[in-house]
């Protein structure tokens, strides 16, 4: 449902799921993270989607960067008083999110969707990897008839 309802929108954009109680608990398909003073925050994990690409985020990657990782409760309000946030998941790798409802909940990030901490995660997720994700990406598109370019 939340696929088609953001498919109708004409967006390109991913939908934020949340619980019962209103708390963000995963994008469409891929798990969320927002940035706040510096600190890593996800959702509580009982609402997680248990992904790989979020395990090794929390795991691996948040250690070796020296970034804090606070799991809580996140409401919608929450992301618009977000430093950054990002998507994570198989498909999208990391994926930055500078919007919520159409508006930009930090400025800055208007022009380059990667943030400080954003940018931090994708380097050094691909040099962990051997990997430049984000030029595989705008390779790939460069030879699909002028898609998409990061």
């Amino acid at each position: 449902m939340a696929n088609l309802q953001t498919k109708n929108s004409g967006k390109d954009a991913m939908a934020l799921l949340v619980d019962e109680d209103g708390f963000i608990t995963e994008g469409t398909g891929a798990n969320f993270v927002m940035v706040k003073d510096g600190k890593l925050i996800t959702p509580e994990l009982r609402n997680m989607l248990r992904g790989s690409s979020m395990m090794y985020i929390i795991n691996v990657l948040a250690p070796q960067l020296g970034l804090e990782v606070v799991h809580k409760n996140i409401e919608p309000y929450d992301v618009m008083e977000a430093d950054e946030a990002m998507f994570t998941g198989t498909y999208v790798s990391l994926l930055p999110c500078n919007r919520i409802d159409g508006h930009y909940f930090n400025e800055d990030l208007k022009e380059n969707p990667f943030g400080p901490i954003t940018n931090k995660i994708r380097q050094a997720w691909s040099e962990n990897v051997g990997v430049d994700f984000v030029e595989q990406i705008r390779t790939w598109s460069e030879g699909y008839n002028g898609g998409y370019i990061l």
